[in-house]
């Protein structure tokens, strides 16, 4: 009978020993209840999920990545893509400049990002979720744009 158990202890402590050396290592950051990813958000840095859902201190950038999307609002006037498209699992790299303060909403991913006037925001994040998405001035009901994300 004790060999049964010593047999138990020893193949449980190998599945483990297997799952610890063997479980995929990710970049991506751990889904919140809701399974959208927790946004750090910065009024002039960047907003980057986290897996721990805390949100650091502000890191201002100096200027933006070259492959952000540049979106400028001035006086309800949108200059810049209708549609913005890329693949499943790319990320995504949006900088807003309003004249106002509002929030931009990226809809189906449920990311808020706070702008205020003379200030630029640099939103980022994963698009792992496919569709067409619309991204707001949420208080002005502004459509800034698009996002399609293709399978």
């Amino acid at each position: 009978m004790s060999n049964r158990w010593i047999l138990v202890g020893l193949g449980a402590s190998i599945l483990i020993g297997l799952f610890l050396v063997l479980r995929p290592d990710s970049e991506e950051p751990t889904p919140t209840a809701t399974g959208t990813p927790t946004p750090e958000v910065t009024s002039t840095g960047t907003a980057e999920p986290t897996p721990t859902g805390e949100t650091p201190e502000p890191t201002p950038t100096a200027t933006p990545s070259l492959d952000a999307v540049e979106i400028e609002v001035e006086e309800g006037r949108v200059e810049g893509p209708g549609r913005i498209t890329v693949a499943q699992g790319d990320r995504v790299a949006i900088e807003v400049e309003a004249d106002t303060t509002d929030h931009v909403h990226v809809h189906g991913y449920d990311l808020l990002f706070d702008t205020s006037p003379g200030e630029k925001v640099l939103i980022r994040f994963r698009a792992n979720i496919p569709g067409i998405f619309e991204i707001e001035l949420e208080g002005a009901g502004l459509l800034l744009t698009q996002l399609e994300v293709t399978a």
